[in-house]
């Protein structure tokens, strides 16, 4: 038994197949930072941190007038998001049933997706995460959402990552209102998706959980998302009509060179 609990469920591993199938076709177009930055991982439960191969003075040294030393690492970050599905669905499932109402599952790993996401791109500050936007140094580049903008602020975006030597090619993480703006338009008979993807030599990501977009470089080494338990389904408790159950990670995420991405920002 692990601490997903899972042997516990009023169903047996069938049902556990069906309800991770129905997690993974939910997660996969949803996580889009894992497709823009460096996946580390996944590295199991029990990991609990990224040693960042730094210290930090511990002030008053020792008792005994020693000089002391603390490692630094950056904790990896346990989220959880509930959900139930009802005992009849998962009988109707045993029974052959194919059409199982898991709109709460649904619901639970798209936001969980939405969270990592907007953690690693934007930023947790709460969970001591500082995403990639966040920590960019590059200046903002600003558009009104038509194409003449988009274009103009993301050939920027190229050039200002061109200028202090962050290679390509350049992934455009998309917010949903600018990726909908994005793919709806054609411009001089031309997709603008396809007008930015030839500029930047990547794809343009719809990324659930963001509001800003985001060009980051796809030549690896600068930002880090560390998974330890990657996203897997647990049991917490049933009664005669309700399965509470739940989709957790743990992970963090880190910043290498600050300079390696751009905030493009809608104008008002």
């Amino acid at each position: 038994m692990n601490h997903l609990l899972r042997e516990l469920a009023p169903f047996g591993a069938d049902a556990w197949e069906m309800l991770d199938g129905e997690a993974r076709d939910r997660l996969v177009p949803a996580l889009s930072a894992r497709r823009i930055v460096d996946f580390d991982g996944p590295h199991g439960w029990q990991r609990s941190a990224v040693d960042l191969g730094r210290t930090e003075t511990v002030t008053g040294g020792t008792p005994d007038g020693l000089d002391a030393r603390r490692r630094k690492v950056l904790p990896l970050c346990e989220v959880r998001a509930p959900f139930t599905v009802k005992l009849e669905e998962m009988v109707d499932f045993s029974r052959g049933a194919t059409d199982v109402d898991l709109s709460d599952l649904d619901q639970a790993v798209l936001r969980l997706a939405a969270h990592e996401n907007r953690s690693t791109l934007r930023g947790w500050p709460e969970g001591g995460i500082t995403g990639a936007g966040a920590a960019s140094t590059q200046h903002t580049q600003s558009h009104d959402g038509t194409p003449e903008s988009f274009r103009a602020a993301v050939t920027a975006a190229v050039a200002a990552l061109r200028d202090v030597g962050v290679g390509g090619p350049y992934a455009l993480a998309c917010s949903p209102v600018d990726w909908a703006d994005i793919v709806e338009t054609d411009d001089a008979g031309a997709s603008l998706r396809r007008q930015l993807e030839g500029i930047t030599g990547a794809d343009v990501e719809r990324t659930p959980g963001i509001d800003e977009s985001l060009l980051v470089s796809l030549r690896g080494g600068d930002f880090a998302l560390t998974v330890g338990q990657d996203l897997a389904l647990g049991y917490l408790h049933h009664d005669g009509v309700d399965v509470a159950l739940y989709v957790e990670e743990s992970f963090t995420f880190r910043v290498n060179t600050p300079e390696a991405a751009v905030l493009l920002r809608r104008a008002l």
